[in-house]
């Protein structure tokens, strides 16, 4: 996604014009970003409110060009959006062994083979569930990554991904049954 970079001065000159044409033209984008996490449009739009306040007020230590800039904020959305989820419920740890994982170029072939339905799989995982999926196979972050992230160990973040393709492959084959 490319900003002009008259807008990242504007924004960085603190130009009101340029901070909203800035939100117009990365809203779609970025609200699709907090749609991977959190549950509802109403707190989607929460998260991304509270993560371009944050960019516009930390805009100038932005070390990248236009071309960059929607990238950034889409880290601060996903940070926002992992904050959010945190904030609303407690994790419980489990701890377990993870010997039987299924793979992930499973788990991604299901996602380029279906698109539209597996993404409204994924809005009905659990909000943990959610995340750990969306950051591993959306994102691609590794598990230390992710439990650094959620506050949780490496075999949780494990454990959610597992019951996250578990729950997505159960879905697909009792869909192509009813087909």
């Amino acid at each position: 996604m490319e900003i002009a970079p008259e807008i990242l001065e504007g924004c960085r000159k603190n130009d009101r014009a340029a901070q909203e044409e800035l939100y117009r033209s990365v809203y779609p984008y970025l609200m699709r970003v907090a749609l991977r996490y959190v549950i509802n449009t109403f707190d989607a739009e929460d998260v991304l409110n509270k993560s371009m306040l944050k960019a516009l007020k930390k805009i100038d230590t932005f070390n990248g060009t236009s071309e960059n800039l929607a990238g950034w904020i889409k880290r601060i959305v996903v940070h926002e959006s992992i904050d959010f989820i945190r904030s609303r419920k407690s994790f419980n740890e489990k701890h377990v062994t993870m010997a039987t994982l299924p793979d992930e170029d499973s788990t991604r072939n299901l996602i380029e083979d279906d698109p539209s339905h597996i993404l409204k799989l994924i809005d009905t995982l659990p909000p943990q569930e959610k995340a750990v999926f969306n950051l591993s196979i959306i994102e691609g972050y590794s598990h230390k990554e992710i439990s650094k992230l959620l506050s949780i160990s490496v075999a949780n973040s494990k454990w959610h991904l597992h019951c996250a393709r578990k729950k997505m492959k159960n879905w697909i084959i009792e869909k192509e049954l009813t087909c």
